[in-house]
């Protein structure tokens, strides 16, 4: 944590090396695919991101897959966390 912003690092499989651009990027889509996936690891997350969304506080994910040297990330606000929630 950061300031106003929680840091997470996932490691994914190498194999999404070759679709990573999909993965990534500034759009609504995308980070509502990183939130979605992270809602699924269970309540405690969605607990985490009601918070950030109350408190004005941002995601930064970075996406690490394993054997590369890239690692782009993507940053979420808490405004965008809370649109993601209220729609889902």
């Amino acid at each position: 944590m950061a300031g106003d912003t929680i840091a997470v690092e996932i490691e994914t499989p190498a194999s999404i090396s070759g679709f990573l651009s999909a993965f990534v990027g500034n759009s609504i889509n995308v980070k509502r695919l990183w939130v979605d996936h992270l809602l699924s690891y269970g309540d405690d997350w969605k607990h985490l991101f009601e918070l950030m969304t109350e408190e004005g506080m941002s995601l930064l994910l970075t996406i690490r897959p394993k054997k590369s040297e890239d690692s782009p990330s993507i940053y979420i606000t808490g405004r965008e966390i809370g649109t993601i929630l209220a729609t889902d």
